[in-house]
């Protein structure tokens, strides 16, 4: 839960559950798709896709 609460922060006042839930899935997805990570060379995964794409054509 800690890792959700670091990508989602502390914000409060959402009117329903699934109001938080389609926030914190939006934010999540979006750290996940665009988010650089260390393991893909501090590279996207869309960005490290697209150069792997390319190396086997």
């Amino acid at each position: 839960m800690r890792t959700v609460q670091l990508h989602v922060g502390t914000r409060r006042g959402w009117s329903t559950e699934r109001e938080a839930r389609l926030d914190a899935f939006r934010r999540l997805h979006r750290h996940n798709t665009r988010g650089r990570h260390s393991r893909l060379g501090h590279r996207s995964p869309i960005a490290y896709e697209t150069r792997a794409d390319s190396k086997s054509l």
